[in-house]
């Protein structure tokens, strides 16, 4: 026996029926159509609209996890470059990798000098999967510019940050010096 094949204006009558409460007889009753071949559509088609509901929302998930997933990569860039400038006294103790460091932890507040205070395990937890995530979203970034941004500048920067601070200390005894000959200028007796 060949199964019955019902056409989408019977499909969509006994939906509404379904929808409206009527069981598999009264269904029979108000369609002609057998409760059986009834029910097996009424399945059939409830199957097929939850798989595109699935596809549906996992279509709507990958979006938005795109849509994040540009974002941050947006807002890494923009930190990224409000922050590579020359480096001030604040952070003449740390190497461009440690500063980079510090970026990737978003550590960088303008008014703040980075703690020095000894983090718990939370915290240091907690740092280091920030400082892991931001570097696999700086490597995503540089991945998905690599053709329009020139990325060896970032190496440049490096090395001038690098060969600034290793000639601070050396400025800071020549304005030491500066600052001493110059007090013991002004305290000089006429």
């Amino acid at each position: 026996m060949r199964r019955m094949e019902l056409t989408r204006e019977q499909l969509e009558t006994i939906m509404k029926l379904r929808q409206r409460g009527f069981n598999w007889q009264g269904i029979q009753r108000e369609t002609g159509i057998p409760r059986r071949v009834a029910a097996r559509a009424y399945r059939d088609n409830e199957m097929v609209r939850s798989v595109e509901e699935l596809k549906a929302a996992r279509r709507e998930l990958a979006a938005e996890e795109f849509r994040e997933h540009r974002d941050a990569l947006i807002a890494l860039a923009d930190m990224l470059v409000s922050h590579l400038d020359a480096p001030t006294w604040k952070y003449s103790e740390l190497n461009a990798d440690q500063y980079l460091d510090l970026l990737w932890a978003g550590d960088l507040a303008p008014s703040e000098r980075p703690s020095t205070e000894p983090l718990g395990d939370l915290e240091k937890t907690n740092r280091r999967r920030t400082i892991r995530q931001n570097h696999l979203l700086f490597k995503a970034l540089r991945e998905h510019t690599m053709g329009a941004v020139h990325w060896e500048a970032l190496d440049e920067w490096k090395a001038a940050w690098n060969g600034c601070i290793a000639t601070m200390p050396s400025l800071r005894q020549t304005v030491k010096e500066t600052m001493k000959s110059l007090m013991a200028r002004l305290t000089e007796p006429d």
